[in-house]
């Protein structure tokens, strides 16, 4: 059901201490991020950062060999409030990045999951902002239902990636696992979560080929707040 993409060597960058016990958590500063599944719908939004693109080595980022279950991820958020320096600087104050569901594979493909996670969570830590990383791809269940689900579950934001501006490059760049997951799907999807209530990020890669300014119309007229412009790395 799911494509299998190899990770590059350079994006393996994980430490000793993650190589040797994968946990689903990884950090990016303060940030907090889940890492939620290795399963993939579409070329993993990693890999869309170019073949010299790595993860930082501090990051403690690696591809996960095992499915976390909903106690797995809320221990290990639960874990790293009370445990680590990275977390304590923040608390639970208005500087706290919160809770990213991510990871190196599409996190809406485990929506039962992550929403029961972000639940818990939630009642755990109150005023913990939660969002989550996605393709705003997903298999099923229309995108109405999926933002209303991951609104009540507490998830208030999201960064969805918009490769382009037009299906056919779009088809091209994220080479989705069946027809459905299409450029119609994720422009419906962005639109679903914004008339909810869900705070829409949207992210991109400047790479050859594609326009940056188009991106940044596309996404503000599906009512994402801002577009967050990364780097291609050859």
């Amino acid at each position: 059901m799911f494509q299998s993409f190899a990770v590059c060597r350079r994006f393996k960058t994980h430490t000793m201490a993650a190589s040797l016990i994968s946990r689903p958590v990884y950090w990016l500063g303060s940030r907090l991020y889940l890492n939620v599944t290795a399963q993939c719908n579409a070329v993993p939004l990693c890999l869309q950062r170019g073949p010299g693109f790595a993860m930082p080595e501090e990051s403690g980022f690696s591809k996960l060999d095992f499915e976390p279950s909903v106690d797995e991820m809320f221990d290990a958020v639960e874990d790293a409030y009370k445990n680590d320096e990275r977390k304590d600087i923040v608390g639970m104050g208005e500087n706290d990045g919160g809770v990213i569901f991510a990871g190196y594979g599409e996190p809406l493909l485990r929506l039962d999951e992550i929403t029961e996670a972000a639940q818990r969570i939630k009642e755990s830590r109150h005023g913990v902002p939660l969002s989550i990383k996605s393709n705003g791809l997903f298999p099923g269940e229309d995108g109405v239902s999926v933002a209303q689900r991951l609104k009540s579950s507490g998830i208030d934001s999201a960064s969805i990636f918009v490769p382009c501006a037009n299906p056919k490059q779009f088809d091209e760049i994220m080479k989705p696992a069946s027809p459905d997951l299409n450029f119609g799907k994720l422009c419906e999807f962005i639109v679903s979560l914004t008339d909810n209530g869900v705070q829409v990020k949207a992210s991109t890669v400047s790479r050859q080929g594609v326009d940056v300014n188009e991106i940044r119309q596309l996404a503000a007229a599906l009512g994402a707040t801002e577009t967050q412009v990364k780097a291609y790395f050859d």
